[in-house]
């Protein structure tokens, strides 16, 4: 049998279809501990979310879209904390020295 450490070089000096092949069942071999009520909780959601797109509940979006709208709403909510942060300062300013 071979060791763990020559496994490794055996399955590393495979072609990468191979190697990705090989790391795919090795995955699906995996047993995880998952609590079965977390597991339903996620299905019934996952369910939910694919019949809002099959019925057109939902508007499909791609990932750079998803993205961008991220990206454009964490801009705006930092640019207003920054914008009462700036405030905050100014009316302890005014409070400490008087207008």
């Amino acid at each position: 049998m071979l060791s763990i450490e020559e496994l490794m070089q055996e399955a590393l000096s495979l072609p990468s279809a191979e190697r990705a092949l090989l790391a795919e069942k090795l995955v699906e071999s995996l047993v995880f501990d998952v609590d079965g009520k977390i597991e339903t909780l996620w299905t019934t959601e996952a369910k939910r979310r694919r019949d809002e797109i099959r019925n057109g509940t939902v508007e499909v979006i791609s990932g750079e879209q998803a993205l961008a709208a991220i990206k454009k709403i964490v801009k705006e909510t930092l640019q207003e904390e920054i914008s009462k942060l700036d405030s905050q300062k100014t009316e302890k300013f005014l409070e400490t020295f008087g207008s």
